[in-house]
């Protein structure tokens, strides 16, 4: 039987589907997941080539090699050369159960000997997955007549992959706050040592790239104070004193001074001090290089550096990885730890209550986007580690024809080609199963759940997995129902009735209306609204949001007197990162 036609429209095609805010509406839905994958294309990627720290090693006595990435690329997906040349459609990928990704390739610099026109080598990083309705899709910009005539969906709007014609999507998850202090009380932190109390203060320090790495102040019960930090997976301590003497060259009297901050009154700061400043004396360590050079000694051999490096350079390149990875320069990381020492000692002394982790002002929005340009920075260094590792096991079974394939451009970009061509399968697996994978452990609590399959029972259950907000797999092993309790402040950002019932339930929340998530900086990009895009910021918030400002310029200009210690550059103490708004 023929289907009837009314004015040119069948009847899965009416104007419900194709009115124009009810399509903004479903933008709208869509965009934590779209916006996100898009500040991947456009800003992740080159962001995390620049935080990527060059791999540098010898491979002979005479011969030292360094490897660094200089840009990136990712093509739109395409067909096959066997078959017809054209774009590839997400039609197509589901119709034949492939996957719709994007050639990948990227630029690797190789210098030898320090020489000053290094090779430039376009390596494979293999077939990256591309996010329907993202920059690099096909149907993007796309008017609804022109979908329906590629046989998509008039109302398509994307948002999810397309993994052996299955379509999937990376759950928004909830991460701690990043670049804000939080006390914390946790029984586990007396399981550190013997002297240690259940008292700390922590920290989810985030670069650019959207990396982070958390460290914990802990409150000994001697009045001490150590600080730990995570390197692929293994915890280490440090005592805070070393590492303020390797931020900056300070006396004893100078740290002292910065720490009280004026609060010479307070006996029980006062004297925890002394004692932290007394007890650093047993570690010999008097300038700032020796400080280093005693902290670089112990971690060198997990630092991507050569023989020849240094101690001192070996330190400074472990407290840029892994200590306060936020701030760009060394003022700026003393600056944060002594505040973070001062809530310690604040929040030990009964000044403070503890922070409540639970409650969404401490949280953040872990977006695909980003969990996306965490996953790719790391298997793009994890290929320098793997180039290091090949080349110095191809050097022990045959030095000379090592040396020999090193000099020879075509001979090298094949042995890394081998290494590099597997980054996209990795990440095609983890999208697939929603497992992860990695050496880091990416400072997230969780390996599994990740991703999950967008059931198209109807469009509301569908659209709901865009919404949709995890708290983590972790918590839903806790026998406690602190994590699951609805909060006021959660009003507005999270639905207080769409949760699930059973297991989920409280884990597994959905957005609000109204709320947006901004994918990247709003003077960059205003964020969609479900009436549209928001207007631009001012330029006072523009310059604030990048960093052009500092937020006590702004303070000063409005008649308030500037108080407290300096930082290293004569501002004061915390930037507009620090402050919450």
């Amino acid at each position: 039987m023929d289907v009837p036609v009314v004015d040119g429209k069948i009847p899965s095609f009416s104007a419900p589907f194709v009115d124009p805010n009810v399509r903004l509406r479903l933008q709208h839905l869509v965009a934590p997941h779209v916006d996100s994958f898009d500040y991947f294309l456009e800003y992740g990627l080159e962001e995390a080539i620049y935080e990527l720290t060059p791999m540098e090693f010898d491979l002979a006595p005479n011969l030292r090699l360094k490897f660094q990435y200089s840009s990136a690329k990712v093509d739109p997906p395409s067909k096959p050369d066997q078959l017809l040349d054209g774009a590839f459609t997400p039609r197509e990928a589901r119709e034949s159960g492939s996957t719709y990704a994007g050639a990948t390739t990227a630029q690797l610099q190789v210098t030898i000997n320090d020489s000053e026109e290094p090779m430039m080598m376009a390596i494979k990083m293999g077939d990256l997955p591309i996010m329907v309705g993202s920059d690099r899709c096909h149907l993007r910009g796309k008017s609804c007549d022109t979908l329906v005539a590629m046989k998509e969906e008039a109302n398509e709007v994307g948002g999810y992959f397309i993994l052996n014609g299955i379509e999937r999507v990376i759950r928004l998850l909830q991460v701690p706050r990043r670049n804000h202090a939080t006390a914390v009380e946790r029984n586990s932190f007396k399981n550190r040592g013997q002297s240690y109390s259940d008292k700390g203060v922590m920290m989810r320090c985030t670069r650019k790239d959207n990396t982070s790495v958390t460290v914990t102040m802990h409150y000994l019960n001697n009045g001490g104070a150590t600080l730990r930090f995570v390197l692929k997976k293994q915890e280490f301590l440090l005592p805070v004193i070393l590492v303020a003497k390797c931020l900056m060259e300070l006396s004893d009297k100078e740290l002292f001074d910065r720490m009280v901050a004026g609060d010479v009154s307070n006996t029980f700061l006062t004297t925890r001090l002394e004692l932290l400043l007394r007890d650093f004396k047993s570690y010999r360590c008097h300038t700032k290089g020796q400080c280093l050079s005693f902290v670089g000694s112990l971690f060198r051999a997990s630092l991507p550096i050569s023989d020849l490096t240094s101690d001192e350079d070996a330190g400074k390149l472990l407290i840029e990885m892994y200590l306060f990875v936020h701030c760009t320069n060394f003022a700026d990381k003393l600056e944060c730890m002594l505040h973070m020492l001062r809530k310690l000692f604040a929040f030990a002394q009964g000044k403070c209550v503890a922070d409540n982790p639970d409650a969404l002002i401490n949280h953040d929005i872990l977006m695909p986007g980003h969990l996306f340009t965490m996953i790719v920075k790391e298997k793009m260094d994890e290929v320098l580690y793997g180039i290091r590792q090949v080349l110095k096991r191809d050097y022990k079974m045959n030095p000379v024809k090592c040396e020999a394939s090193v000099m020879n451009a075509k001979i090298l970009q094949g042995k890394i080609d081998l290494i590099s061509k597997t980054i996209g399968q990795k990440l095609c697996s983890f999208l697939s199963t929603g497992n992860l994978i990695s050496s880091s452990g990416l400072d997230l609590q969780q390996a599994t759940g990740f991703t999950i399959v967008a059931e198209r029972l109807n469009l509301l259950r569908y659209m709901s997995h865009f919404q949709s907000v995890h708290r983590g797999q972790f918590f839903t092993t806790m026998k406690t129902t602190t994590v699951r309790k609805l909060l006021p402040e959660s009003w507005g950002f999270l639905c207080p009735v769409h949760t699930p019932d059973g297991s989920p339930c409280g884990l597994l929340n959905h957005l609000a209306r109204e709320s947006a998530i901004l994918a990247y900086s709003p003077s960059v990009k205003p964020c969609v609204t479900p009436h549209g895009p928001l207007p631009y910021v001012s330029q006072v918030n523009a310059a604030l949001v990048n960093k052009r400002a500092y937020i006590q310029d702004v303070l000063v200009q409005l008649g308030m007197v500037p108080s407290g210690v300096g930082s290293g550059d004569g501002q004061l103490c915390l930037g507009a990162d620090y402050i919450p708004v």
